[in-house]
């Protein structure tokens, strides 16, 4: 009997999904939410929110379990996909044989129900374009803040939240580096749910060494997030300030102008 949540460290991840498999729990992505299937199952599902760099940790660790897991990526936040490191990220999961799907942000799309469902046909085909492979799959990001979430039930695409996947479904999922409730003790019990959907941020259980929420928010969080960034203007700019012609041209002129 499982009697304590995990804490956000990679060890403690894999001890939970090899608690939920010898619980009787088999692992699937969200596109298959939409299979009808009499077995116990876990969909794993993976919200990146803050960035890309390092969540291949978990990607690698879940393929060594055997395990497939959609990771939903939005392309309206701080992080490029379309940057060469990130694209190579994004195509790296799919070679592992994780499903990537589109994490939307309905605080970017027009208030229109038809331009946002072009707009949402939009981002699917800039993130297909990406990765060379079909997205079926689509999550809304922060829904907390309340927003009428405009295409949980779209036959086109597998949403989390579609009413119609809800029948003996329970919906965990870590938020902010914290569990609200301890409903996922409920999976290792005597009655325990029929179908688990288990929301992951991998983003906050790449470092388990920091144990206090707003230290792990300061000192992993942020150097991660701003890492490519200070990497970029250290490696390229620099690199183009130093070797562009127009400096040189510049500082010579400046040389001739102060020594006559």
């Amino acid at each position: 009997m499982v009697d304590r949540l995990p804490s956000f460290d990679l060890s403690d991840y894999t001890n939970l999904l090899d608690q939920l498999r010898e619980s009787g729990y088999q692992f699937r992505t969200i596109r298959q939410m939409q299979d009808q299937d009499p077995k116990r199952l876990a969909y794993i599902r993976h919200d990146v929110d803050l960035h890309l760099s390092l969540i291949s940790k978990m990607a690698n660790l879940e393929k060594s379990l055997g395990i497939r897991a959609t990771y939903f990526v939005p392309l309206t936040l701080h992080f490029n996909p379309l940057y060469p490191p990130n694209h190579h990220i994004l195509k790296q999961l799919y070679k592992l044989g994780h499903e990537v799907g589109l994490h939307y942000d309905l605080e970017t799309y027009p208030e229109d129900f038809i331009q946002a469902r072009e707009h949402l046909n939009w981002e699917v085909g800039i993130l297909q374009n990406l990765t060379g492979q079909v997205v079926r799959s689509i999550c809304m990001h922060q829904p907390h803040k309340g927003k009428s979430d405009l295409f949980c039930e779209l036959d086109t695409y597998v949403h989390p939240s579609d009413p119609r996947y809800q029948k003996d479904l329970l919906y965990v999922s870590d938020s902010c580096r914290a569990w609200r409730d301890e409903n996922l003790l409920r999976c290792f019990g005597p009655e325990a749910p029929r179908r688990l959907l288990l929301t992951i941020h991998p983003e906050l259980w790449l470092d388990g060494s920091v144990v206090d929420r707003m230290e792990y928010l300061d000192d992993v969080l942020m150097v991660h997030g701003v890492r490519q960034h200070s990497e970029y203007f250290k490696q390229n700019v620099r690199q183009v300030w130093l070797t562009h012609p127009a400096p040189m041209m510049h500082n010579e002129r400046e040389y001739r102008r102060t020594s006559t």
